[in-house]
């Protein structure tokens, strides 16, 4: 980062609102973004002499991708005191016109037979048109009037890419004109005549291209990465003959512009790089230097384009630069910008000064204004166009001390010196595998490089205050879902580094039904600080249950040093967006009772958001809680006597969230002491793994009719293609009988019916399969609530690891059940391994059983059940590892 930064002189913002400054443009609504003009390093041209041939200022012409064309002239003064800029007037936007079409490209010249007086070339996708720029003094009651008018225009026949404009062929006194198009082809025009066309020689995208008039050449770059030099002498000779046999008629000029000979450069030059920007620049009255801005690398070459004047290379990424001479030294400065917003002026090889951008500009020149001489203009891809001057007043941040305490030298050798002694230990006990870094040390430096500060609002906000960005996925007939819509939790997301950082992308995930209104932010750098307002609510067409109510945020980016780093944060989101309170139900078919070594607390201390006027008072010991989203109702009471909680629904799908939050907050209210030895219920154990086995077979079922729906599509594809040779041959042979009489007409068509019913069934069995993987989840996470009550975390993850995995249909077959079968075959390995090694425990006795590792393709309901006792194992090892009895999965 740059010491000093620019200082502004005058700026507004290209958009449709006819240049607003700032101010306005903060005012726009979040609907009017996608309607917002795109510029590129084309969209700049500064013309001097486009009102008068004898002005000495510069105008700014900036057009746009939308069909915009914009000419500013700033008068801005500086005020008495001489201290700042006076602000944006609306007389400094000359005209605002809008073209028909997007315009590619702007270039100023004499374009006009017979005319010295400065015309504007647009280049738009299908016409390339001359415009005469009048401008009438107090012509009306707010100042002066501008008019365009089309001067002539030219009809291109190929796709544009860019414009080139110049004395070609030597001649004083007139610009011609040279449209280089998508495919390589150069179209050249003498004012008003199309003369003639060109195919460079192998060209694969247009590159940018430059005309130096003192040798009438044309430079540009091949598609090897080499520097290629063209002169407009043989260009126009190359195929002479052809032009002037096609010049009889329109439609042989066609032909000629299809069929015209390639062009090979005088000299060329092997630059192995991309090139971003070429210019071309008088170093004397003799010589041109052609200035090359690379990738990585700045050169300069002669004009001959023998030899190199110099080469820098770069330690930065350029977005785009300026050249130019400073007179009467003579000196080449060279004005390049970096993608972290830093202009570097460079004296030749010579950094001369850098200062910091306010924006990442794609355009950036330097401009002769009235009351500002040598200002720097600079264009961004969003449309801020800004006139500043390089400033002396430097930042006054200055860093704190790290610690402000003496520095004992000799205690600081003593531990550096026990260190290197712990570290050579390290290296030498578990430096096979390059050694484990502290993960504490790693979490502190990615802190340190990348904050990531986020508050989560505890009030609810109504939907109606959402963005329409989001809000228009309401369905206006669907009460229910407006029902379910009608709150919504705001996140503010701050990202904050005290260094630099390059192409940071933050993701965003929630469960269903949950959704996002921005699940994915990128920067391509990032300093300071960033804030950003986000919004999740429920979904308007999901009615699976919720399993979680948390964010997951993951971050990554680059850092100074070019290492990626990955920054992981999880955040809870409020109970109340996916549950409310309702009266509690005295009986449900699916129980879960949890006992609890400490005394119950009460649901105004653990539940108190749900417990409210709604309640009765006199219930003081139960509480009922719905899911939004499906409207499922779970009870949950306690027992005073028995020091346990009990939890009760008719869907036992919707047990695992209000589970889950109830022991996160017996958690909290507990603290250091924590839920002492909760245990399940011996006759939950079983109808909860029945529950799971239930879930496995329709999510395997799924499966089988999204495999059956693909078969079917393969076989019909095959006969597709059969028909349609036996079609293509028929019609080749040109036999007498008649292609209807044949019957493939009809067959064709009954294919194509048959084909799209199975493309229609196999979109629905993906549906399914989705809302059938959700349900499987919820199934695997209440066995992981339930399991972690007795087993403990360590243990419980573990088991999590091997089947918590989520349904995707995967080109090789592989899917949940494969993962999941060999998952839990080496879990049951680990278990086997430790209880081999350690006591042997005479009421369970398991090792001795024997165990299929192999990988098993899941095809037939008899490899299912292979899965289901595998899982029934693996839970039975869990609770002997942990010391459970077996009796304790008996009814008690």
């Amino acid at each position: 980062m740059s010491l000093f930064k620019t200082k502004e002189w005058w700026k507004t913002e290209c958009s449709s609102s006819s240049g607003s400054n700032d101010n306005n443009q903060q005012q726009q609504q979040p609907q009017q973004q996608h309607q917002r003009e795109t510029f590129d390093g084309q969209s700049l041209l500064l013309v001097r002499g486009l009102f008068e041939a004898e002005a000495v200022h510069d105008v700014i012409v900036v057009v746009s991708h939308a069909g915009y064309l914009r000419i500013y002239a700033p008068h801005n003064e500086w005020d008495e005191e001489g201290q700042a800029p006076g602000p944006y007037r609306s007389t400094d936007l000359v005209i605002e016109a809008k073209l028909a079409d997007s315009i590619l490209d702007c270039r100023d010249g004499r374009f006009v037979s017979g005319s010295q007086a400065t015309h504007l070339a647009i280049l738009t996708p299908t016409k390339l048109v001359v415009y005469a720029v009048s401008l009438i003094k107090g012509a009306i009651e707010h100042g002066d009037r501008c008019s365009l008018k089309v001067a002539y225009e030219h009809h291109l026949k190929r796709f544009p890419a860019s414009l080139v404009v110049g004395p070609f062929g030597g001649l004083g006194g007139r610009d011609f004109l040279c449209v280089q198009c998508l495919d390589g082809s150069l179209l050249f025009y003498e004012q008003e005549v199309f003369t003639f066309a060109r195919t460079l020689k192998a060209r694969l995208l247009p590159e940018p291209m430059i005309y130096v008039a003192k040798n009438d050449v044309f430079v540009t770059l091949g598609s090897d990465w080499s520097l290629e030099c063209y002169r407009y002498q043989n260009i126009a000779e190359v195929g002479r003959k052809d032009d002037a046999a096609a010049a009889e008629s329109d439609s042989r000029r066609a032909a000629a512009t299809d069929s015209a000979p390639a062009v090979r450069p005088d000299w060329n030059y092997n630059l192995g790089e991309a090139v971003i920007g070429l210019s071309a620049v008088t170093l004397s009255s003799f010589e041109v230097g052609i200035v090359v801005l690379g990738e990585r690398t700045l050169y300069c070459f002669g004009d001959a384009g023998t030899s190199i004047k110099f080469s820098k290379r770069l330690a930065f990424n350029p977005l785009c630069f300026f050249a130019y001479i400073i007179e009467p030294d003579g000196k080449l400065m060279e004005m390049l910008v970096a993608d972290t917003n830093t202009m570097m002026i460079y004296e030749s090889t010579t950094l001369k000064w850098t200062a910091q951008l306010p924006f990442a500009p794609v355009a950036v020149a330097r401009a002769r204004l009235k009351n500002l001489d040598g200002a720097i203009v600079a264009l961004s891809e969003e449309g801020r166009l800004e006139v500043c001057y390089l400033g002396t007043e430097p930042t006054l941040f200055v860093a704190p001390p790290v610690n402000r305490r003496g520095f004992d030298y000799v205690a600081a050798e003593r531990e550096l010196l026990e260190m290197r002694h712990l570290l050579k230990e390290e290296a030498a006990g578990g430096g096979a595998a390059g050694g484990a870094a502290d993960p504490l040390l790693d979490e502190a430096m990615l802190e340190a490089e990348l904050s990531i500060q986020v508050y989560v609002s505890p009030e609810l906000l109504p939907m109606q205050a959402s963005p329409s960005r989001f809000s228009s996925s309401l369905d206006d007939n669907n009460e229910e879902n407006k029902a379910r819509q009608s709150s919504m939790c705001k996140i503010s997301l701050e990202l904050a580094s005290y260094t630099s950082l390059r192409d940071v992308q933050v993701i965003l995930e929630v469960e269903e039904p949950l959704k996002l209104s921005d699940d994915f932010l990128q920067y391509p750098t990032l300093r300071d600080k960033h804030s950003r307002d986000i919004f999740v609510y429920l979904g308007a067409t999901s009615d699976c249950v919720a399993l979680e109510s948390r964010v997951q945020i993951v971050a990554s980016y680059e850092n100074e040093s070019d290492q990626t780093r990955v920054v992981y944060k999880q955040i809870q989101l409020p109970a109340r967006l996916l549950l409310k309170p309702t009266p509690p139900e005295s009986t449900a078919q699916h129980v879960i009772t949890i006992k609890s070594s400490e005394p119950v607390l009460g649901f105004s201390q653990l539940f108190p958001e749900f417990v409210g006027d709604s309640q009765s008072r006199q219930m003081t010991n139960s509480v009922g809680i719905e899911q939004v989203a499906t409207g499922s109702l779970v009870s949950v009471s306690s027992g005073l006597m028995q020091n346990r909680y009990r939890l009760q629904s008719s869907d036992p799908l919707a047990l695992p969230l209000v589970l889950q939050q109830l022991l996160q907050r017996l958690e909290d209210k507990s603290g250091s002491a924590k839920v002492a030895k909760l245990k399940l219920s011996s006759t939950l154990a079983q109808q909860h793994l029945q529950l799971l086995y239930d879930r496995i077979d329709a999510c395997f079922e799924t499966r089988l009719d999204i495999k059956a729906a693909m078969r079917e599509i393969g076989l019909l594809t095959t006969q597709l293609r059969s028909i349609e040779k036996r079609m293509l041959r028929a019609t080749k042979e040109r036999n007498s009988r008649s292609l209807m009489s044949t019957g493939l007409l009809s067959l064709l068509e009954a294919t194509y019916d048959a084909y799209f019913g199975q493309l229609d069934k196999l979109q629905l069995a993906q549906q399914k399969r989705e809302r059938a993987a959700h349900d499987l989840q919820a199934a695997l996470k209440l066995i992981i609530l339930l399991l972690k009550i007795n087993v403990g975390e360590d243990k419980c993850r573990l088991f999590e690891s091997a089947v918590n995995y989520t349904t995707q249909l995967r080109a090789d077959d592989l899917d949940w059940e494969e993962i999941t079968d060999m998952g839990l075959a080496m879990l049951m390995r680990h278990l086997q391994q430790e209880r081999d090694g350690g006591a042997n425990d005479a009421n369970y006795d398991l090792g001795r059983r024997r165990l299929d590792y192999s990988y098993i393709k899941f095809e037939t309901r008899d490899d299912l059940e292979k899965l289901k006792r595998h899982l029934s194992m693996a839970l039975e090892l869990l609770m002997a590892s942990s010391g459970v009895q077996e009796e304790s999965l008996a009814e008690e």
